[in-house]
């Protein structure tokens, strides 16, 4: 069976220390997604976690402009620094902006150095109301679980997605995310956990997870071996490839 990839991470972008065998334009990518086979990527901006982040937003726009395999993902942040508009007029200008996937990064310049519950709250409801999926990364140190299980307790109607997994460690604090909030996923890029996927889907069902590579900081291919080769039936498979991103992405809105 020849599977479908929708890569929910990858990236465009120069970034500082760059790396000349990685790559930074649209053009680029849609390159290396079909030397591997991936139909559809959604892509956010290096600019938007190191420098700028409505500069970066906006870039990714001009840069997507045309690319209809290519969808944008907007960082976002809360509106105290006068940075970005409050949290209802974010979502409504993503949203007319055909955004249907935010990030937050915390944990680095540039963004919130923790998440506060009372300076995030008027984002995170209006995310909430149309339902927009947020991908969440703590780049400096793991991830805070009481906080991701505030989040998801706080609004159960928000797609709340994990991504920088790469420590397999990290699965001991997933598994009761997994088990007591339906509204927590993870992003597979970097995942190296043995027949980690698997024992997943056997506990949780493969609705949970979310085919992702991080392109270009890892190998598209790596990403793609760990879902297609995972003991699993060939359409819990295909779930994570593609179809699971693809349903969270129609429920935009509804």
């Amino acid at each position: 069976m020849r599977f479908q990839f929708f890569d929910a991470n990858a990236r465009i972008g120069p970034v500082p220390d760059f790396n000349p065998r990685h790559f930074y334009t649209a053009d680029e990518l849609l390159r290396e997604m079909d030397l591997f086979g991936v139909e559809e990527a959604m892509v956010w901006h290096a600019w938007t976690n190191r420098w700028d982040i409505p500069m970066g937003n906006e870039q990714l726009l001009r840069e997507l402009d045309g690319r209809d395999r290519l969808h944008p993902v907007w960082t976002v942040m809360h509106h105290y620094t006068g940075q970005l508009p409050h949290g209802p007029e974010l979502v409504a200008r993503a949203l007319d902006a055909g955004v249907r996937m935010v990030r937050l990064f915390f944990g680095i310049w540039g963004s919130s150095e923790e998440y506060m519950p009372w300076a995030y709250e008027d984002l995170l409801a209006a995310l909430e109301q149309v339902r927009m999926p947020v991908m969440i990364e703590w780049e400096n140190h793991p991830p805070v679980w009481n906080d991701l299980a505030h989040i998801c307790a706080t609004y159960p109607r928000l797609p709340v997605i994990l991504t920088h997994s790469k420590l397999t460690q990290w699965e001991r604090n997933w598994y009761p995310l997994l088990g007591k909030y339906p509204n927590f996923y993870i992003e597979t890029a970097g995942y190296q956990g043995w027949r980690g996927l698997e024992g997943i889907c056997r506990l949780f069902g493969p609705r949970r997870m979310l085919f992702g590579t991080r392109c270009p900081t890892y190998q598209v291919g790596q990403a793609m071996s760990m879902v297609a080769r995972t003991l699993r039936p060939a359409r819990e498979r295909q779930m994570i490839a593609a179809d699971n991103l693809r349903t969270l992405l129609q429920e935009v809105g509804c």
